[in-house]
């Protein structure tokens, strides 16, 4: 896993875009809409600040959510298959 992921686990459980967003965007972000409601105009407009090696965290952040609530996905999905029989 990502050390970034690690150090800002503190924050993820509030809000999951602070695990995805570099720290010098973020705040913006929260100001700009609400954390849990974001508008991908917003979204659009911070990675245009941000530096390439910032968006390619963010990226690495984002595909590390996704490859996580997938396995979330299938290991629910496996256990409600076999709980339904």
């Amino acid at each position: 896993m990502n050390s970034r992921l690690i150090e800002k686990t503190h924050l993820v459980a509030i809000d999951p875009w602070a695990m995805i967003l570099p720290d010098s965007i973020y705040p913006r972000f929260v100001e700009a809409r609400h954390p849990h409601v974001p508008a991908i105009e917003t979204l659009s407009r911070l990675a245009g600040e941000m530096t390439a090696s910032e968006r390619t965290v963010v990226l690495e952040n984002a595909n590390a959510m996704l490859a996580m609530a997938k396995d979330v996905v299938a290991t629910v999905g496996r256990i409600a298959e076999r709980t339904a029989r």
